[in-house]
């Protein structure tokens, strides 16, 4: 090859060179760019200011899933080397040498680089979804402030963000396990495959766990409704107070559990039978066959359980009217707690209960003066039309929740 042929491949070649180097600083430059851009708007979406906050915003909407690998690098990252050694010269320095070095090195601040990074996926939502590794690194972060965020972030994400916060859930540090939980709840519905975990935890010795067991499960709402109805005939007695005080403020269809309540009532077991009937006291809308079955149990040889289906009839309106015969017969039971719970339920069915004016007013003399009292209350209700209580519906077919 000739010395003027050579010379002009090399020549070529640093062209070709420097073109690279240009359009890779030019592209590194740009991408500097876009950080500190996201970056400031994961800041301003902690401002406080409700401005700067709709402007962060709509930045990370603009983005949208080019920002999650920058946010999830900010939740991971660790010191830099120039952090590194500003920590550690910067003491040997006078304070205004100080000052100076902290201009030019910023101090690292992990906690608000977190926060800001997980509530700028908060915004992002299930286009978060390739953040989940870094918010579960977040997850199992000491400080509670990060974890539940990343809880919160991890729950926006939707389906993703499940397992993450189920592993957490299940695992046997206290804290994480009540930030799992946390994320599980606000998943609602889609946290329906952790519904068999979450019941089981209704036993969990730590009482805040169950308090938060509790609020989740309602949340998950109808996908929770099976493990619940199985739950209210479990062995553990935890367990079953905790799936029928559930089941007391459950909005959702209880019809699908409808067949194994109704076999609770003719359980051999008494207990079975009692949780039967507060389960079935929360029945909507109510159901004829319900009705038949709580005006069986009120003939049940167990108190309890008479009392327990005397007072699921209270929540069921109008469509108790086939059972006043049978309480108003109860108003002369031999135990003062039937009579009690008798009355009590009568004057909640004032509107439909009329019938029963007589056999309360013969409640004067009772020897119990707390059926006395409750007596003369119901008397009071039925002459004055039976004014619905405060939070009932106005609609006597749609039964009254508690």
């Amino acid at each position: 090859m000739s010395a003027r042929r050579r010379q002009t491949f090399i020549i070529a070649g640093l062209l070709l060179g420097l073109a690279a180097i240009f359009v890779l600083a030019l592209s590194s430059r740009e991408t500097a760019a876009t950080s500190r851009e996201i970056a400031e708007a994961a800041r301003a979406i902690r401002s406080g200011n409700a401005e700067q906050i709709a402007r962060a915003t709509n930045t990370l909407g603009r983005f949208g899933t080019r920002a999650v690998p920058i946010l999830a690098h900010q939740l991971t990252r660790h010191k830099s080397a120039h952090q590194a050694i500003r920590e550690k010269i910067s003491p040997l320095f006078p304070r205004s040498v100080r000052a100076r070095i902290s201009r030019m090195f910023p101090a690292h601040d992990p906690l608000s680089e977190k926060m800001s990074a997980l509530q700028a996926l908060i915004v992002l939502g299930t286009n978060a979804a390739a953040a989940v590794p870094a918010m579960q690194q977040s997850l199992e972060d000491p400080q509670p402030m990060i974890s539940w965020t990343a809880a919160s972030a991890l729950a926006n994400v939707g389906a993703e963000g499940l397992p993450p916060l189920l592993r957490a859930f299940q695992s046997t540090n206290s804290a994480l396990r009540k930030a799992g939980c946390y994320g599980l709840g606000l998943l609602g519905a889609e946290a329906g495959p952790a519904a068999p975990s979450l019941v089981t935890a209704l036993a969990d010795p730590d009482p805040a766990i169950r308090a938060q067991v509790v609020d989740a499960l309602l949340r998950v709402g109808q996908p929770a409704l099976m493990p619940l109805a199985d739950a209210a005939f479990s062995t553990n007695a935890m367990v079953r107070t905790g799936a029928v005080q559930i089941l007391r403020g459950f909005r959702g269809d209880v019809r699908p559990a409808m067949p194994g309540l109704l076999g609770g009532c003719t359980n051999s077991d008494p207990t079975m039978r009692v949780f039967a009937a507060a389960a079935l006291g929360q029945s909507r809308p109510w159901e004829t066959n319900v009705v038949e079955a709580l005006v069986t149990l009120l003939d049940d040889p167990e108190e309890s359980v008479r009392i327990e289906a005397v007072r699921a009839l209270a929540r069921s309106s109008v469509r108790a009217q086939p059972a006043f015969p049978r309480l108003t017969a109860l108003l002369r039971d031999p135990s003062p707690a039937i009579r009690l719970a008798a009355a009590q339920t009568l004057g909640q069915l004032a509107r439909f209960s009329a019938s029963a004016l007589p056999a309360l007013q013969s409640l004067h003399s009772d020897p119990s003066e707390a059926v006395r009292v409750a007596a003369s209350n119901s008397v009071a209700a039925i002459r004055a039309g039976g004014p619905i209580p405060a939070g009932r519906s106005t609609d006597p077919l749609d039964p009254p929740r508690q």
